[in-house]
């Protein structure tokens, strides 16, 4: 037994680092697309549906590019009107998506929007305009008049994932000329006053945002405000201005997407700067546990299934994971209401896996123990009582389990006196005969065949299965058949059967072990045994008092009495009976 607990120790010890190994390999870039996952699922749950009041959406939709029936090249104009409308309706600030690159970069064609955004900065709106990172590396700037009159210029460009969903955005890039910063992080250093350098060394190069479902943002096109007097909220807001989601096919994925890209479902890029830019104002964007932290958490996993596997059944492992993966997720829940980011598959794939390979570690060598009873005592045990010492072999363990249970005991009349003259072949050959018969009865009264001590027979009754009358009712069908079978056969027998506590378990040494119970209800069996006779076999007094009114009535009294017995020093109470003719057993 201890060899084998050696190797399941040291099999399982080596398994403990499957989950590091499996967490590192998830983290690689080809492979944390699935922890990602898991991530937009906590998102879809976590759906904060209160509207932003920090931004607002300006769309330059189908209809209002007709209506103003310019191309957009042309449309320095119409901004510039647009830009003094904010102002007087007391927007916080402006911000173009889109590059304005005039066909005519001439002054007489720009000098119209620089006057509005230098207009708009001396009443203290900053109006942000936005650059483009080329493919090649280059950025594209606005028109220079333009660029010099507003508050700051920042990049449009997205930060999709290698599947093409936005989760994270990037915050500023180096460049020859400093620090460039994007389009929603120009927004919020210009209106907290800090410069490039300042923003670059308060925030990260990169965000996880915190999405909200579509709709939080109050939107209009530019042509019902300007012409309709559409009324989205504007004052005191950051109006984010750029196309409609339906034009241009300025959309993208997010974190809502993983059921499908159906178009009423993808976000707009103003939508996302609009998200990044509230995230920084109200500092909700997700922060990642830190590595250490993480570690930490994947490690206490692992010592839990570690530690735990080799002293537990399948069952209650599966069950232990369940309910550490349930901690886990709704923990992450927890933390993403409070803007933190917990990896979840990136976790609970290791932890299932630590919890397979204990599973498949106990199957190959923790298991072998329920064939060797199977081995051991499947010809003497009941099949169903078998499969139920199986399925609770751990609670029965060396250190044995005190339980209420009763005792039977029986062996032959007179075997010194035969085993003297019978030849030892011819002996065993009777023995073997009469274990076979008192045996077969034993165990459909779903009695447990203990050992074979000389020609007696050792059996327990109400263990491992609980009886509610503690096996009295069992064990007293199994003496009455015992008792009538011997009368057929001619054969005559000692039967005692008595009631009280006990140790059950594998008793023994490191060399050897046997599956036994010890307690002075044993020994008081083995004593009032020698008070069954011709008459009757005997029972301790709380035997038939705890047997159910059916099995007493199998019963036929012959004698109660007190007797001394070796060892004891107060008298016990034994019933002497035998089995009512024609009564069934």
């Amino acid at each position: 037994m201890p060899a084998r607990r050696g190797r399941s120790n040291g099999l399982l010890a080596a398994s403990a680092l499957i989950s590091p190994a499996l967490f590192f390999l998830l983290s690689l870039p080809g492979l944390s697309w699935v922890d990602e996952k898991s991530r937009d699922v906590l998102v879809c749950l976590h759906r904060d549906l209160e509207q932003s009041r920090e931004a607002t959406l300006l769309y330059l939709d189908e209809e209002t590019y007709r209506a103003y029936g310019l191309p957009l090249s042309a449309w320095t104009g119409p901004l510039a009107e647009l830009v003094d409308r904010l102002v007087s309706e007391g927007a916080r600030a402006v911000v173009f998506d889109f590059l304005i690159l005039p066909a005519d970069p001439s002054a007489a064609s720009t000098l119209p929007l620089a006057r509005a955004l230098a207009r708009a900065s001396a009443q203290g709106v900053p109006v942000i305009v936005a650059s483009e990172l080329a493919p090649n590396g280059t950025i594209k700037y606005p028109y220079p008049l333009v660029r010099q009159a507003a508050a700051a210029t920042g990049f449009f460009n997205l930060s999709p994932s290698s599947d093409g969903v936005v989760r994270q955005q990037e915050m500023h890039i180096q460049t020859e000329e400093g620090p460039l910063l994007s389009l929603a992080s120009a927004a919020y250093a210009s209106l907290a006053g800090l410069s490039p350098e300042d923003f670059r060394k308060s925030f990260p190069k990169k965000i996880r945002l915190n999405f909200r479902p579509r709709g939080a943002f109050q939107s209009a096109s530019i042509l019902r405000f300007m012409r309709e007097n559409a009324d989205p909220a504007v004052r005191g807001r950051t109006v984010f201005v750029g196309p409609s989601p339906d034009f241009l096919s300025d959309i993208t994925a997010t974190p809502f997407n993983i059921l499908g890209d159906e178009p009423g479902d993808l976000y707009s890029g103003l939508e996302i700067h609009a998200t990044t830019f509230t995230n920084l104002s109200q500092k909700s964007f997700i922060r990642d546990l830190p590595g250490t932290e993480t570690a930490a958490l994947l490690i206490v996993g692992t010592v839990i299934l570690f530690s735990l596997g080799a002293r537990h059944s399948t069952r209650r492992l599966g069950l232990l994971l369940g309910g550490l993966g349930l901690i886990h997720v709704s923990a992450a829940l927890f933390a993403l209401r409070h803007n933190t980011g917990l990896p979840v598959l990136s976790l609970l794939v290791p932890w299932t896996a630590q919890a397979g390979v204990s599973v498949g570690i106990r199957f190959w060598v923790l298991d072998r123990k329920k064939r060797a009873l199977e081995k051991a005592f499947g010809r003497y045990v009941n099949p169903l009582l078998l499969a139920s010492i199986l399925e609770n072999e751990d609670e029965i363990d060396e250190s044995g389990k005190m339980v209420e249970a009763c005792i039977l005991v029986t062996d032959l009349k007179g075997f010194t006196t035969i085993s003297e003259w019978m030849d030892p072949r011819d002996l065993v050959a009777m023995l073997n005969e009469y274990f076979e018969w008192t045996t077969q009865i034993i165990r459909e009264e779903d009695g447990l065949v203990l050992s074979f001590p000389g020609d007696a027979i050792l059996a327990v009754f109400g263990v491992p299965v609980a009886a509610g009358d503690c096996g009295a009712s069992a064990a007293l069908r199994a003496a009455l058949r015992l008792w009538s079978e011997a009368e057929r056969r001619k054969v005559s027998i000692h039967v005692a059967v008595s009631k009280g506590p006990l140790v059950i378990g594998r008793i023994g040494s490191r060399f050897k072990s046997d599956f036994t119970v010890i307690g002075d209800t044993v020994n008081t069996a083995f004593r009032i045994e020698a008070y069954s006779d011709d008459k009757g076999l005997v029972l301790t007094e709380n035997v038939l008092l705890s047997a159910t009114r059916e099995t007493a009535r199998l019963c036929e009294y012959i004698e109660t009495s007190e007797v001394q017995v070796k060892g004891k020093g107060k008298a016990v109470a034994i019933v002497k009976v035998t089995p009512v003719k024609g009564g069934g057993t």
